[in-house]
């Protein structure tokens, strides 16, 4: 893609300048294409002028290395945009970052830490209730706390998970959820039980699947967006370039 400079002196321009950086970079997130959201998110952190300008693209930088499982770069940015949300101390930020805390912990091995923060966020949410969100943060405090032998606070911390996506018709979600309760009851060698949940996890699977098959008759609609997302990105790239001349 063209490279461009960007240049505003306002701070309000500069904001809406970082904004749309972070917003083309979650379009291409959505895409699957992580280089050039990796790129424009740290454009949005580079021409941020408020803690919120630099901490939603933090945030998105801790999850792309969440999705690529690089646990180094995904506890730097996750650390970062905790340190900004603690300094604004606003509960939904906090409930968001610490969740990304976890996940660090968790797959950094720092299990009683990752609890901390998994319980945090959590108890955050519960300010703010957001379903969808707080499956997140009760699939990884669980799997944390079944890896610290508190068995039962996992299994009850999966279920909630479970019941939130239940609630919510998410079936990625409800997927997720049997998995991790399968892993949950497999670390106590509860064997019959991991069997139920993970076919359970089977079932949804299918589901998805069935789903899946369907969207692909609507093959040509999908590639239709795909190119106007593309537009929309060539769109704001030329408006921003209108803005340094």
């Amino acid at each position: 893609s063209a490279e461009f400079n960007i240049r505003a002196t306002d701070p309000n321009s500069q904001s809406r300048l970082s904004g749309s950086y972070n917003s083309i970079g979650l379009v291409y997130y959505r895409m699957g294409d992580y280089p050039n959201a990796i790129k424009y998110y740290h454009k949005a952190i580079k021409n941020g002028v408020t803690e919120v300008d630099k901490s939603v693209p933090l945030g998105n930088l801790a999850e792309v290395f969440l999705e690529l499982n690089k646990v180094d770069s995904l506890n730097f940015y996750a650390e970062k945009c905790h340190a900004l949300e603690e300094k604004m101390n606003d509960a939904r930020g906090l409930a968001y970052s610490q969740w990304l805390r976890a996940e660090a912990l968790y797959k950094a091995g720092n299990y009683k830490q990752a609890e901390a923060a998994g319980l945090k966020s959590i108890e955050f949410y519960k300010k703010y209730p957001e379903k969808l969100l707080m499956i997140r943060s009760y699939s990884v405090l669980a799997k944390t706390q079944a890896k610290i032998g508190k068995q039962k606070m996992a299994e009850e911390n999966m279920k909630r998970g479970q019941t939130f996506a239940k609630e919510i018709g998410n079936l990625d979600q409800i997927s997720l959820t049997h998995r991790a309760m399968a892993e949950i009851y497999e670390e106590s060698k509860q064997h019959q039980l991991a069997l139920a949940s993970f076919k359970s996890f089977m079932t949804a699977q299918d589901s998805l699947e069935r789903k899946s098959n369907n969207e692909l008759l609507q093959e040509l609609s999908v590639k239709y967006e795909t190119a106007q997302k593309r537009e929309k990105i060539a769109a704001q790239k030329v408006e921003l370039t209108q803005k340094e001349n």
